[in-house]
């Protein structure tokens, strides 16, 4: 006759050694509700258990780590800067579901990296390995705070798609992680400056609402860009007036004084649309003059070539 087989259930607190240890182990399902720093033979059993569901407290070590690697399946919520085989055990799951506060470092963040899917929402200036679990994810749902930089910039730029809300004085990797993406969408607060503004000069499509004095790169982003429109305040100098240069059609309400390139655009636009001040000079004439088709309601004092054509 066989050996009637023993069904043993045990509460067990933390330490327990011996035969109710094994006794876990042999058991083909452990439901263990383990306190911090368990060791030796309780760990043991949750490692040899096919299924482990256990809620563990912060600074798990061990063997107690390990069961959470070997189990095929891992649901642990996780407090900060959890560190060594708990977040090997993350890293080797097939899945993880972990909501990480700012500034996760290491193992946890390699967890990330490893696994297929990441569902992380990211506190500003979150780096490192964090960062990186990101830029090696598939899909990249971040909502980035204002300075954000280094990995979860690059991040950004890895991803296959950014719907990133820049805020102004973005630099560095987030303005980079805007150029290597596909479809940029940034409304940009002025005095936007360097990557910033390349990142709009290599996409391929740039709608860009420039408050006045915009220099540099950003109109060069301007010119580089196949479509153009761009109201610009009084003064505008520079790149910007050779971004409307260099642009197909200009659109261009113009504020008195206009000078410089600014002109030069007009003059080398097909069609000119303006309605000038008073005081128009130079350039600005010149631009009417060069245009094909002038539609100008002009103030007195205009001179210069638009006299020419306008007065015969």
């Amino acid at each position: 006759m066989g050996e009637k087989r023993r069904v043993q259930s045990h509460s067990m607190n933390r330490y327990a050694t011996g035969h109710v240890a094994d006794a876990l182990a042999q058991s083909n399902t452990v439901y263990c509700s383990m306190n911090r720093y368990a060791t030796g033979h309780v760990a043991d059993a949750l490692a040899q258990s096919n299924t482990v569901y256990c809620s563990m407290n912060r600074y798990a070590t061990g063997h107690v780590a390990d069961a959470l690697a070997q189990s095929n399946t891992v649901y642990c919520s996780m407090n900060r800067y959890a560190t060594g085989h708990v977040a090997d055990a993350l890293a080797q799951s097939n899945t993880v579901y972990c909501s990480m506060n700012r500034y996760a470092t290491g193992h946890v963040a390699d967890a990330l990296a490893q696994s297929n899917t990441v569902y992380c929402s990211m506190n500003r200036y979150a780096t490192g390995h964090v960062a990186d679990a990101l830029a090696q994810s598939n899909t990249v749902y971040c909502s980035m705070n204002r300075y954000a930089t280094g990995h979860v910039a690059d991040a950004l730029a890895q991803s296959n798609t950014v719907y990133c809300s820049m805020n102004r004085y973005a630099t560095g990797h987030v303005a980079d992680a805007l150029a290597q993406s596909n479809t940029v969408y940034c409304s940009m607060n002025r005095y936007a400056t360097g990557h910033v503004a390349d990142a709009l000069a290599q996409s391929n499509t740039v709608y860009c609402s420039m408050n006045r004095y915009a220099t540099g790169h950003v109109a060069d982003a301007l010119a580089q860009s196949n479509t153009v429109y761009c109201s610009v305040n009084r003064y505008a100098t520079g790149h910007v007036a050779d971004a409307l240069a260099q642009s197909n059609t200009v659109y261009c309400s113009m504020n008195r004084y206009a000078t410089g390139h600014v002109a030069d655009a007009l003059a080398q636009s097909n069609t000119v649309y303006c309605s000038m001040n008073r005081y128009a000079t130079e350039h600005v004439a010149d631009a009417l003059a060069q245009s094909n088709t002038v539609y100008c309601s002009m103030n007195r004092y205009a001179t210069g070539q638009v006299c020419y054509r306008t007065c015969g």
